[in-house]
């Protein structure tokens, strides 16, 4: 009986941690916000805590994928280059679904990334 009730105790502390862990995903589209750039492009996007994966690719081709180390307050920026170049990505604070921001380096085209 003993070993019944630490088994149960042990499991009802490490169930809320496991879902804590368990990785957020959504997809976002572009929409530019400055330049003569093309939009709708999408970004596959899974976080989990302190990381955020995100794979951007426009008409099926893979444009760029990189992993972001996000702070404690779930902002985080990516230097990248991809398909357009040289590119900055910017995380707002927060978890789960949130736009963010990026732009090229050598160019003028920025755009804004709405969830899905």
């Amino acid at each position: 009986m003993h070993r019944l009730v630490c088994a149960l105790t042990v499991m009802t502390v490490l169930a809320p941690l496991a879902s804590a862990q368990a990785p957020v995903t959504w997809t976002s589209s572009a929409k530019v916000i400055n330049g003569n750039c093309s939009e709708g492009a999408i970004a596959e996007i899974v976080e989990t805590p302190g990381k955020m994966s995100v794979r951007t690719s426009f008409n099926g081709k893979l444009l760029t994928s990189f992993e972001v180390v996000l702070k404690p307050d779930g902002s985080g920026r990516a230097d990248t280059k991809g398909e357009n170049g040289r590119m900055i990505f910017e995380i707002p604070p927060g978890t789960g679904k949130r736009g963010m921001k990026n732009s090229q380096v050598d160019g003028t085209c920025q755009w804004q990334w709405i969830p899905k």
